[in-house]
């Protein structure tokens, strides 16, 4: 599979699980403040709209949690890619 089918493919699946209110990253129920639906663990703000998914840092919630570590541990350096 082609990487850009890959990252489409992916982000077909992150606009799934915000319209179903969930965080795609933490799996955990969303909340709505501010006309945006929340990730109450990650801070992750969503909008979802036809075929696109705009995401932005929350202003009220941190983004200190376990799920976003992760992402940044197993990261590649920019070094490193190809």
């Amino acid at each position: 599979m082609r990487r850009a089918e890959s990252l489409s493919i992916q982000a077909e699946q992150a606009i799934a699980s915000v319209v179903e209110a969930e965080c795609p990253l933490c799996k955990v129920e969303l909340r709505v403040h501010d006309e945006r639906a929340c990730c109450p663990c990650c801070g992750d703000s969503y909008l979802a709209g036809l075929s696109r998914l705009e995401m932005k840092r929350c202003p009220d919630h941190g983004r200190d949690c376990e799920h976003w570590a992760a992402v940044w541990d197993r990261r590649i350096p920019p070094e490193s890619t190809s």
